[in-house]
C-alpha cells in the first residue's frame, strides 16, 4: 500500500514520485521490483522514490536483496518488524543503507550485535523493541550524532544500559524515549532510572510503561518524580500499568504539576480500587484537580481503563 505520495519536476523530463511502502507479502515485493526496475527505464515517464519502507513479517533472505536497489534510491527511513533480521543481515544493512535517518528494528531476537550500527552516521530515529539488549547497547551509546527518537522498550536493560544511556549524547538530544516494559524496581535501577530522567533536558515524550515503578521505596519514587518536574520540554508523560497506589499518585505524582511544559500524563487505576467505580471517579477528579492548581496549569490525565470497570 502506497501514501503520502508527493510529485516533483526532474530535470531529465520525468516526474519524481516520492513514496512511502508496506510491503506484507511476496505479492507486495514483487511490486516493488518491478517498480524500481521501470524508473530505470528511459521510456518510463516517472521516476519513484521509496523514502520510509515497511516489512512485516518477511524472510530476511528476500528483504536483504533490496538492500543495495533502496540505498540507490537513498531510502530515509527503514522499518522491519518479524523477519528474523541477524547480526550479518543487519551488518549489510549498514553498508548498503549507510544514510539512513531512521531505522527500526522491532522483534528480531536474533540480533546481538549493534556495532554495525557505529557506521550509519546520520541516524536521527532508531527503535530496538523486543530484543535482548543486555550488556550490549555499548555500540548504540558510542554513536557521535544524539537521536531524536529512541525505542528501548522490552530491550532487558539494567541499570548498567541506564548509565550508559546516560552518559551518551542521546541523554541530551532525544526528544522521544521509550523505555517500557523494561523492570526498573530494583533499587539500582531505579536509582540509574532517575539519574538518566535528570538529563534528558530535551525529552518531549517519555513512555515508561510497565516498568514496575511502584516497587520502587518512597524515596526513589519521590527522586524520580522531582527529576521529571525539572525536564521542562516534556510534554506527555505515559505510566501506564505501573500499579502505582492512591497514596503515590495523591502524594508524589503531583510534583510534576510544577512543570510549566507538561500538558499530558496517562496513569494506571490502582488496582486496590480497580472494582470501585466510585473511588475511581473520587481519585481521578482528586489528581485532576491537585495536577491543575495554578491557573496556568492545563494539564490533562488520562486513566488507562481495566478491562472490568466502566470508568465514569
Amino acid at each position: 500500500m502506497l501514501v503520502d505520495i508527493e510529485l516533483a519536476d526532474c530535470d531529465n523530463d520525468k516526474i519524481e514520485l516520492t513514496t512511502d511502502v508496506w510491503v506484507r507479502d511476496d505479492e507486495d515485493l514483487q511490486a516493488m521490483w518491478d517498480i524500481i526496475e521501470l524508473s530505470k527505464q528511459p521510456e518510463f515517464g516517472v521516476i519513484v522514490y521509496f523514502r520510509n519502507v515497511s516489512f512485516f513479517m518477511l524472510s530476511s533472505h528476500l528483504v536483504t536483496q533490496l538492500f543495495q536497489p533502496l540505498g540507490n534510491i537513498k531510502t530515509s527511513y527503514f522499518d522491519v518488524l518479524s523477519c528474523g533480521f541477524s547480526d550479518d543481515t543487519l551488518q549489510n544493512l549498514s553498508i548498503d543503507l549507510p544514510y539512513l535517518l531512521g531505522l527500526s528494528l522491532t522483534s528480531c531476537p536474533q540480533i546481538t550485535n549493534l556495532h554495525p550500527l557505529t557506521s550509519m552516521f546520520n541516524l536521527e530515529q532508531l527503535s530496538l523493541a523486543n530484543i535482548n539488549l543486555n550488556g550490549m547497547l555499548g555500540p548504540l551509546c558510542s554513536l557521535r550524532k544524539g537521536l531524536y527518537y529512541l525505542n528501548l522498550a522490552r530491550c532487558n536493560l539494567s541499570h548498567k544500559e541506564l548509565d550508559m544511556l546516560c552518559n551518551s549524547v542521546h541523554s541530551a538530544s532525544v526528544r522521544q524515549l521509550n523505555l517500557s516494559a523494561n523492570d526498573f524496581s530494583s533499587e539500582c535501577d531505579f536509582t540509574c532510572l532517575v539519574s538518566l530522567c535528570n538529563k534528558l533536558k530535551s525529552v518531549e515524550v517519555l513512555v515508561l510503561r510497565n516498568c514496575r515503578l511502584h516497587m520502587g521505596n518512597g524515596k526513589l519514587v519521590n527522586a524520580f518524580f522531582c527529576s521529571l518536574k525539572e525536564l521542562y520540554s516534556l510534554c506527555l508523560l505515559r505510566l501506564e500499568y505501573n500499579d502505582f497506589s492512591c497514596y503515590i499518585l495523591t502524594s508524589y505524582l503531583v510534583k510534576i504539576e510544577a512543570n510549566p511544559s507538561l500538558r499530558c500524563v496517562s496513569l494506571g487505576i490502582p488496582t486496590d480500587i480497580s472494582n470501585e467505580a466510585e473511588k475511581i471517579k473520587e481519585l481521578r477528579n482528586h489528581v485532576h484537580e491537585l495536577m491543575n492548581k495554578r491557573p496556568e496549569s492545563h494539564i490533562c490525565v488520562t486513566w488507562q481503563r481495566p478491562s472490568s470497570v466502566l470508568l465514569v
